[in-house]
């Protein structure tokens, strides 16, 4: 499961005070793809998106109550255009009280 695949939930936990459901990303950040690439992960933060607001989130991870979050890891190390893109991707998401968080971590 990946980034590409839309409309899977990759993995996720219930936390003390959060329910996170995660995004891999596997796609390097080369400048050819950089558009399409930002087009397949926010695809996939809208299927996440839907997904918590139907409550699914909750059913199928516990923790009703609890704050939802977002997580995607990053195989490769995004660019800085790429990072001003996840910014604004995690500033929309934010304001539907949601948390969002990115992290960097190699293969």
């Amino acid at each position: 499961m990946s980034v590409v695949d839309k409309n899977v939930i990759d993995f996720g936990h219930e936390d003390d005070d959060k329910v996170t459901i995660c995004i891999s990303d596997h796609i390097p950040w080369n400048s050819e793809i950089l558009q399409a690439h930002l087009e397949v992960l926010q695809d996939k933060v809208n299927t996440y998106l839907d997904y918590i607001e139907s409550g699914q989130i909750y059913d199928d991870f516990g923790g009703n109550g609890k704050i939802a979050n977002i997580k995607v890891i990053f195989c490769h190390a995004p660019s800085d255009e790429a990072v001003y893109y996840i910014e604004k991707i995690q500033e929309a998401v934010v304001e539907s009280n949601i948390s969002f968080e990115w992290i960097y971590r190699p293969e």
